[in-house]
């Protein structure tokens, strides 16, 4: 039974320091609180949603660990995409393994435009005919598109 009775003594000591302690603790928590506060009102974050997903423009980070130039292959010129583009909708290839969320961060990184919204769609590849040799065939490659929609008054230069 004594070994409990001292046990109690030592407990009895511990929470007067421990009162102590906790009061200078919750001192620095409520000023840490308050440095947070202050900082976070200074940093404004430009942030798009994308099907209730929502992008940061301060944190690029892609899925498949590859730079920003390479999400995004090159434009699409067609007289369909020239027409579109006057309505706020460019086209662009992409990479096989991009997604929507990389599309967008590719999209503000490089022209500083925040997409509306974005629809992916897959090219598929086609058998093609030699013109000049008529029984050879060969296979042109497929790949991925990515439509782009951007705000009226937003525009992307495309060269």
């Amino acid at each position: 039974m004594a070994l409990f009775r001292l046990k109690k003594d030592t407990e009895e000591k511990k929470t007067s320091k421990d009162v102590a302690i906790s009061d200078s603790k919750k001192e620095k928590e409520k000023e840490t609180i308050k440095s947070t506060k202050d900082k976070s009102e200074e940093k404004v974050v430009k942030s798009i949603k994308l099907k209730n997903k929502s992008i940061n423009s301060d944190v690029l980070s892609l899925n498949y660990n590859k730079d920003v130039q390479s999400v995004l292959k090159h434009s699409r010129v067609t007289e369909k995409v020239t027409v579109q583009s006057e309505r706020g909708v460019y086209v662009f290839d992409v990479a096989p393994r991009a997604t929507k969320k990389d599309v967008a961060e590719a999209i503000i990184a490089l022209y500083k435009v925040t997409p509306k919204k974005i629809n992916i769609a897959k090219v598929p590849s086609k058998r093609v005919r030699m013109r000049k040799q008529q029984n050879k065939y060969g296979i042109k490659s497929g790949g991925k598109k990515a439509y782009v929609y951007v705000k009226k008054g937003d525009t992307i230069d495309i060269v």
